[in-house]
């Protein structure tokens, strides 16, 4: 294990000490991405029992009642609603799962934009279709150190990123570089030549409106928009899609051994590692140029990802509270306070 990456992992692994704990394991389901993002409980009440909504600080502007980070609508950068994050005061728009398709370990990501794209819908990509990257902080540092989407310029699939040569702290400072998909060659340059086509079984697409929002996402209030392109509608479009554990880490592997990120040496997650989730959309594969989700385009974009969204794992779990394993972890504790002070890594 990488000796920086020791306090880190303490946290990380907290979820899973406490069997018969709020802090156990979450059981693994299986992910249906064209299911529904809630459900409703009772009248003007919902749960979120697959899709889990990112979370945010307590303190940001665009935070939900019960806690949710979600995205003020029609403020992209580029007059195109199907890159728009959708969403509301009360109707959050950026989910994640964890379970298994086809046997297999997944995290899945869904995220809702202001118009249902034809194009997309479709399968022909053309108009130059939103390219929707998560990236991830796995180091705790408050930097985004891996991005991941399906790609839809070129050769559609699913795909990671590096981050770029910027801060990756904020919006106007994160940037992305090599397109790949792990191959598991040793020493091989990185290359998106085994990246998986877009498939039933890694992503959907699909139509939000007034007729499907009961099933698909009860208690949605269709959002406001500007259109500007022809193969755009009045309707919202869910995008969800699903990437293996075991390519995650992978990813980060290569990242480490081929990109010469030396600070990723080691490090993996499991679906019960607490990241920084962020969101953001793109007319080209290295820049935030469109929308950043749960930030308003007319504020600052130098406002730290890590000061509007919260960490959690991709069962909805944040961070647990000092008070809640202190008494349990002992230097575990002490571990997880000295996360927050360590020095940065080099840049």
């Amino acid at each position: 294990m990488h000796p920086r990456r020791a306090p880190l992992c303490a946290v990380l692994s907290l979820a899973g000490l406490f069997a018969g704990t709020p802090f156990a394991r979450a059981q693994n389901t299986t992910i249906d991405l064209a299911g529904p993002t809630r459900v409703q409980t009772s009248p003007g009440v919902y749960g979120y029992t697959t899709w889990k909504p990112i979370l945010a600080p307590t303190s940001w502007t665009y935070r939900t009642s019960d806690g949710y980070l979600y995205d003020a609508p029609d403020d992209q950068q580029t007059g195109q609603s199907d890159s728009d994050f959708a969403g509301g005061t009360q109707t959050p728009a950026f989910f994640v799962q964890t379970g298994a398709i086809n046997g297999v370990e997944m995290v899945a990501m869904r995220v809702i934009f202001n118009s249902y794209d034809a194009n997309i819908a479709s399968g022909t990509y053309t108009g130059n279709p939103v390219n929707v990257r998560v990236g991830i902080d796995v180091t705790g540092d408050g930097k985004l150190d891996l991005f991941m989407g399906p790609n839809f310029q070129g050769t559609p699939g699913m795909v990671f990123q590096l981050p770029g040569t910027g801060a990756n702290t904020s919006p106007s400072t994160t940037s992305t570089s090599s397109i790949y998909y792990p191959d598991g060659v040793a020493n091989n340059a990185l290359s998106s030549t085994s990246s998986p086509a877009l498939s039933a079984s890694n992503f959907n697409y699909q139509r939000l409106s007034s007729a499907t929002a009961s099933t698909l996402y009860p208690g949605w209030v269709l959002q406001p928009e500007s259109l500007s392109k022809p193969n755009q509608t009045g309707d919202e479009g869910v995008m969800s899609w699903a990437i293996p554990v075991s390519a995650i880490n992978n990813a980060l592997a290569e990242a480490a051994t081929q990109a010469g990120l030396s600070y990723l040496s080691g490090v993996s997650i499991s679906p019960s590692s607490f990241l920084l989730w962020v969101a953001f959309t793109a007319t080209q594969n290295n820049s935030v140029n469109q929308d950043a989700y749960g930030i308003k385009a007319s504020d600052s974009q130098t406002t730290s990802w890590n000061s509007f969204t919260s960490y959690m794992d991709a069962f909805g779990r944040p961070v647990p509270e000092p008070a809640t394993y202190g008494l349990f972890l002992g230097g575990g504790l002490c571990g997880f306070l000295m996360l927050r002070r360590r020095g940065k890594r080099a840049a």
